[in-house]
């Protein structure tokens, strides 16, 4: 699986000066090191954005290629800045992969449109952000909070105004390569070459390992349609994913360590979806009271409030 990420920071570049310190990834194995295998430059029109790429040559490159063995669904990456010489600024952003059509994915939205005339290329825009603004929702750091966050991120803010932390959820569907390396836009030529990709080794000891008897069906907002009510509450729950028994029964279940936290009973696919309807206010309550330990990916456990 082909990755592409576009690490940034959002800084006033006359007055606001930062380093980028490391970038790691748990899930796939990855840890760069600032100023050794990765370097920041400034790719986009806007010149107060700094943008995390491969240490080589000169050119203004927009992000990292990262080369899996196998396709990667759930991983979070973790990019830290010194910022001004004074603090250290932490940018956690969860990427939830909605299918596995195509082997590549961008975090670059610009590369998720249709373009009119070619049928080649149809648009891999997941519904969640149809009709939203790219600037509203694209992952990036700030050194002080000016371009209005989406539902989906929390800031920690130290007594300076100053964003020391953020945590986000963003997510994506999967992308032809060519739309990587092809021709598929003008802004290719800035994207790296294949050549530059970073080749992961695979999960790290650090990421959790999953169950192999069950299957996992990770958070989803394209199945709203069918399914509202479960889709509802995989979002409230911070995209905590269903297993699915060999019986076809399902269960809202975080496994990814211990102690397992259970969300809900285990019920048919369609009584599920009964239950998280009749529930719906417990599970809104529920991610009201945690909102900001969901979001930056904590294990939040519940007490159990049926009878199964």
């Amino acid at each position: 699986m082909l990755i592409h990420l576009t690490p940034r920071m959002f800084a006033d570049r006359t007055a606001e000066p930062c380093t980028l310190i490391d970038l790691t990834c748990a899930e796939v194995g990855l840890s760069l090191i600032g100023g050794k295998d990765l370097t920041t430059r400034r790719p986009y029109l806007n010149k107060n954005y700094l943008v995390a790429c491969r240490k080589v040559g000169q050119k203004a490159i927009q992000g990292i290629l990262i080369d899996t063995p196998q396709l990667v669904r759930d991983f979070t990456v973790v990019t830290r800045w010194n910022v001004e010489g004074s603090h250290v600024a932490t940018h956690r952003v969860r990427y939830l992969v909605l299918d596995d059509e195509f082997d590549a994915v961008s975090d670059n939205m610009m590369l998720w449109s249709a373009i009119h005339g070619d049928e080649r290329w149809q648009p891999r825009i997941p519904d969640l952000y149809l009709g939203v603004a790219h600037v509203a929702v694209q992952p990036r750091m700030e050194i002080r909070k000016r371009l209005k966050p989406n539902g989906s991120t929390v800031d920690t803010v130290d007594e300076r105004g100053c964003v020391v932390e953020r945590s986000e959820i963003f997510v994506m569907h999967t992308l032809e390569r060519e739309r990587l390396h092809g021709h598929y836009c003008s802004t290719n030529e800035r994207i790296p070459g294949i050549e530059a990709a970073f080749a992961a080794p695979g999960r790290s000891d650090d990421a959790p390992i999953p169950d192999p008897r069950h299957r996992i069906w990770i958070f989803n907002p394209d199945e709203a349609g069918e399914f509202p009510y479960t889709t509802e509450v995989e979002i409230l729950l911070g995209g905590v994913g269903r297993v699915m028994y060999p019986n076809g029964i399902e269960q809202f279940v975080d496994d990814d360590a211990e102690p397992v936290h259970i969300y809900s009973p285990k019920l048919p696919r369609a009584e599920l979806e009964l239950f998280c309807e009749k529930n719906i206010a417990h599970y809104q309550a529920f991610h009201e009271a945690h909102e900001k330990q969901l979001l930056r990916c904590e294990r939040v456990p519940m007490t159990p409030f049926w009878e199964n």
